[in-house]
C-alpha cells in the first residue's frame, strides 16, 4: 500500500473516531437535557395542581379540569391523579385517548419517603410528588406523560448526524490527499532526483530550495554525503590511474634490461650491472607496493593493534632514526609544559602508524627543506595534543599547497629528490585514522607548516571501525 492512501485512510480513521466521540457526547448531553428539561414539566405541572387542590378544596375538580385541559406542548397523552393521605384517587384526568395508568404501591410509598418519585412505564414518563402539609392533610399528585417533543429532538439529531458522516468522511479523505500531497512531493521529489544519480554522475544533487523543516535537513545531509563520495571516488579513480602508471615504470626498466641482456652475449660484469640495476628497479617496485598497501591498510582499523603511544617519547625515537639514516639532516625538538596527568601526553593508536605520521612529516621537512633543517614543536592543551614541524620552502603556489595530500602529486620543488609522491597522502590518512587533523599553513616567509591535532587518551575513545 501507498504512503499516500495510507495517509489518507489513517486521516479518515482520525477523523470518524474523532466525529463518532464527538457524535456520542452531543447525543448523550442532548438526552440528558432532554430528560431533565422534561423532568422539571412534570415538576411544574405537579406544583401547578397541588396549589390549586390546597388552596380552593370545594371547587379543586373543576379548576383543575380547566388547567389539565389546557395541554402544554410538551406533555402529550398526560394522565393527572390526586391521592389523599389513605391513598385514594380525590382527583383522575385522562387526555383524550389515553389509557389509563395504574400507580403502584411501591412507588407510592417512595414518594412518601423520599418526598418524591421518578421512573419510567411504557413510553410514558411518571412523577409522584408527595406533599405534607400535616398528617391529615397530606396528598399525592402523580402526573404521567410522553415526551413526544423530545424524542422527536433527538431523532432529528441522530438522522442530522448519520446524515453528515458521509460527507465528512469525503470530505476527511480530500483533505487526507491534500495532506499527503505536501506531506510527501519533497519526498518523490528526493526520489526523482536519487534516481539521477550514479557512480558515473555523482555530481548532481538534490534540489534543497528555501526549505527550512526536517526534509531540507535530510536533504542537505545527503548532499553533504554524496559530495564526500564524489571526493573519494574521484581520489579513487586518481589513485588508481597514477598507481598503475608508477607501477609500470619499473617494471617496464627491469623488463627492458632483462630483454636487452638476452639479446647477446656478454661479459660477466655487464651481466652482474644489469642484474645490479634490476635489483635496485626491483627494491623500488617493493617499497612503491608497500607505500601503497599502507595507504589501502589507512582506511580501516579493525586489523590494527591499538595501544597507549607516548607522543614524546615518539618523537625522540623517530628523530634518533633519522639522524642515523640520514646525518645530513637537522631536527630541532621543542617541548611545552607537560601536564600532570600521563595519559594528556598520549594517544591511543597503532605504535607503527604513529611513527610512520611523524617519520613522514619530519624526513620530509627535511628533505625539501634548503638547510635540511626542520623545527618541531610539541604542545599540550585541552586533552589535545599539537604537533608543528615547519622548515623553509622554495615558492609554492596556493593550487600547490592545496595538492600536496594527493597521491602521486609532487610539487614544483621537488626536483630529482626521489619519492613518489605518497608520503603526505599516506600520513593524513594516518591522522584521520587516529580521529586528529592536519593541516598546511605556508607564510610569505616561504616557511611551510604542518600542524598536527590528536585528541589526548583522556578525551577520546578507543580507534574502532
Amino acid at each position: 500500500m501507498k504512503i499516500s492512501t495510507k495517509i489518507a485512510l489513517w486521516f479518515t480513521l482520525l477523523v470518524l473516531l474523532i466525529l463518532t466521540i464527538a457524535a456520542f457526547v452531543v447525543l448523550t448531553t442532548t438526552e440528558k437535557n432532554v430528560q431533565r428539561d422534561f423532568r422539571r414539566r412534570l415538576d411544574s405541572k405537579a406544583y401547578s395542581v397541588s396549589i390549586i387542590y390546597s388552596s380552593r378544596p370545594l371547587d379543586y375538580s373543576s379548576l383543575l379540569q380547566q388547567l389539565n385541559l389546557k395541554t402544554p406542548v410538551g406533555l402529550a397523552n398526560k394522565n393527572v391523579i390526586v391521592l389523599n393521605n389513605r391513598n385514594e384517587q380525590v382527583y383522575t384526568y385522562h387526555d383524550p385517548e389515553t389509557f389509563p395508568v395504574t400507580i403502584s404501591e411501591k412507588w407510592i410509598d417512595v414518594a412518601k419517603t423520599s418526598g418524591d418519585a421518578y421512573y419510567s412505564l411504557n413510553e410514558k414518563k411518571v412523577l409522584l410528588r408527595y406533599f405534607n402539609k400535616s398528617p391529615d392533610s397530606s396528598y399525592t399528585v402523580m402526573v404521567a406523560a410522553e415526551n413526544t417533543l423530545g424524542y422527536r429532538y433527538t431523532s432529528e439529531l441522530k438522522k442530522a448526524l448519520w446524515l453528515t458522516v458521509p460527507f465528512i468522511l469525503v470530505l476527511a479523505l480530500f483533505i487526507g490527499f491534500l495532506f499527503y500531497k505536501g506531506l510527501i512531493r519533497p519526498v518523490t521529489t528526493i526520489i526523482h532526483d536519487a534516481r539521477l544519480i550514479s557512480s558515473s554522475n555523482l555530481s548532481h544533487r538534490l534540489y534543497v530550495g528555501n526549505q527550512k523543516d526536517e526534509l531540507a535537513e535530510l536533504k542537505i545531509t545527503v548532499n553533504d554525503l554524496l559530495q564526500r563520495l564524489e571526493e573519494s571516488f574521484t581520489t579513487q579513480r586518481r589513485f588508481i590511474s597514477n598507481a598503475s602508471h608508477e607501477l609500470s615504470t619499473p617494471l617496464t626498466a627491469i623488463s627492458s634490461q632483462l630483454e636487452v641482456a638476452l639479446l647477446m652475449d656478454n661479459s660477466k660484469e655487464y651481466y652482474r650491472s644489469v642484474i645490479q640495476s634490476v635489483l635496485e628497479d626491483t627494491k623500488d617496485l617493493h617499497h612503491l607496493t608497500h607505500i601503497l598497501l599502507q595507504i589501502a591498510k589507512g582506511g580501516s582499523a579493525g586489523a590494527l593493534e591499538l595501544d597507549k603511544v607516548r607522543i614524546d617519547e615518539m618523537l625522540l625515537k623517530v628523530h634518533a632514526d633519522i639522524q642515523k639514516q640520514h646525518p645530513a639532516y637537522n631536527i630541532h625538538l621543542n617541548y611545552g609544559n607537560f601536564p600532570e596527568n600521563d595519559d594528556d601526553c598520549s594517544v591511543y593508536g597503532n605504535e607503527l602508524l604513529v611513527y610512520t605520521i611523524f617519520k613522514n612529516i619530519m624526513s620530509n621537512g627535511c628533505k625539501y627543506s634548503p638547510d635540511n633543517t626542520v623545527t618541531v614543536n610539541l604542545r599540550f592543551t585541552d586533552h589535545t595534543i599539537i604537533f608543528s614541524a615547519s622548515n623553509k620552502s622554495d615558492l609554492l603556489t596556493a593550487e600547490e599547497i592545496g595538492l600536496l595530500f594527493e597521491p602521486f602529486y609532487r610539487s614544483s620543488n621537488a626536483g630529482e629528490k626521489q619519492g613518489y609522491g605518497l608520503g603526505l597522502a599516506l600520513t593524513k590518512k594516518l591522522v584521520q585514522l587516529h580521529k586528529g587533523t592536519i593541516n598546511i599553513d605556508y607564510f610569505d616567509s616561504n616557511n611551510i607548516v604542518f600542524t598536527i591535532v590528536f585528541p589526548a587518551m583522556t578525551a577520546t575513545t578507543p580507534v574502532s571501525d
